[in-house]
């Protein structure tokens, strides 16, 4: 969607041409996360405790408290893991619930369900996007408990790991994946969701998108990671005068409430 900007507002900065373009397939790894219900909450060798992460694992999603999002200053604190959830884990009160999730009828392991691999353990570099309701996307470069604690995402998420990490700085990568699902995904979901109201259903009946047909979409990027780092760069000073203008805004609303329900100071 083109979005027409006043004359007067167009001093939005210029992306340099991309030079390269590849199926998101080739550039990532694509698959859907776990069933919980399947798996014991360990690893088969060492006997770790294993995560699941889900929505309800995030602090930025939607139907939560988000006042510590708003009054962020950075980009590296947005989609955090929720402090709540997190202290669970460091506690080890989730090991235990998880510990009685495993257990069968006759309060023994239960051997119907599997072990879970560590190669399906969540690295930063990996990305993850929702696939029931409206697409939603979660970058973990910034989560520093994925190196402390054996995470593997749920089936809400699809998870992208990239294929060639060396070919890109990751920042810009993971950028460029959240406007393609900003955009291509929720503008697809949106439709789906349309016609799908319109036949009397609800949008909660369908995933928001295919991985088959995820895998076969098309990515430009550019390849010169200096280049990739000044894009990066680029969008982390617009999203800093973005965020700036939005507290002054809100201030400025704050003012209009104060000033019609308080008498002024010097009367």
């Amino acid at each position: 969607m083109l979005l027409l900007i006043p004359k007067h507002m167009q001093e939005c900065p210029p992306i340099p041409a991309t030079d390269k373009s590849d199926l998101l397939g080739n550039l990532f790894d694509i698959r859907l996360g776990l069933i919980e219900d399947r798996y014991l909450h360990l690893t088969n060798e060492s006997k770790e405790n294993v995560y699941f992460i889900t929505a309800k694992s995030f602090t930025d999603v939607p139907n939560k408290k988000r006042d510590d999002v708003f009054l962020s200053n950075s980009l590296d604190q947005l989609k955090r893991l929720d402090p709540e959830w997190t202290k669970l884990i460091s506690n080890n009160e989730l090991a235990k619930k998880n510990q009685e999730k495993d257990l069968d009828e006759k309060g023994n392991i239960d051997e119907k369900k599997s072990h879970i691999k560590e190669s399906r353990f969540l690295k930063n570099h990996d990305y993850l996007i929702s696939i029931r309701g409206e697409p939603n996307g979660y970058s973990l470069l910034n989560i520093t408990e994925i190196k402390k604690y054996n995470f593997v995402p749920s089936h809400y998420f699809v998870r992208l790991s990239p294929r060639y990490p060396g070919n890109f700085h990751m920042e810009y990568l993971h950028l460029i994946i959240e406007q393609f699902i900003k955009h291509r995904l929720v503008e697809r979901f949106e439709e789906m969701s349309r016609k799908t109201k319109e036949k009397g259903k609800s949008y909660a009946a369908f995933n928001s998108f295919s991985i088959e047909e995820l895998k076969e979409e098309t990515l430009r990027y550019h390849s010169s990671i200096e280049q990739q780092k000044e894009v990066t760069a680029e969008y982390r000073k617009q999203f800093q005068k973005w965020h700036d203008q939005r507290l002054i805004f809100h201030q400025f609303e704050y003012n209009i409430y104060y000033a019609s329900t308080n008498k002024p100071i010097h009367e």
